[in-house]
């Protein structure tokens, strides 16, 4: 249902090329419009010390895309509140009228991301 869902930031990678000996993946970004909710944070305990990664679930009208290394593209991004969420699972639930895709999202850490 569309009153549930406001206007995110989708970043959508294209298959990855191999330059200079580097993988490389060109990218588009869009506007989509989704329901996100969160989803607790899991944590991770190192040498270094906690660190805590939060996640989203994500009703939407279409699919959004996990890691497919076959295909050798990388998991869509979502932008929630200045941080970059991406998309670890997607399912279609078909079991009601309100057919839609449900999806779960991880915060990427600050480290991992390209400036």
């Amino acid at each position: 249902m569309d009153i549930f869902k406001r206007k995110y930031k989708l970043r959508r990678y294209a298959k990855q090329e191999f330059v200079g000996g580097y993988a490389k993946s060109s990218y588009t970004e869009s506007e989509i419009k989704l329901d996100v909710q969160p989803a607790g944070d899991d944590v991770e305990v190192t040498a270094e010390g906690r660190r805590a990664y939060k996640k989203l679930t994500v009703y939407c009208d279409s699919e959004l895309r996990v890691d497919d290394q076959q295909k050798g593209t990388k998991a869509d991004l979502i932008l929630v509140d200045g941080v970059w969420y991406t998309c670890t699972s997607c399912q279609k639930w078909r079991n009601t009228i309100l057919a839609h895709w449900q999806a779960g999202f991880s915060a990427v850490p600050e480290t991992e991301m390209q400036r």
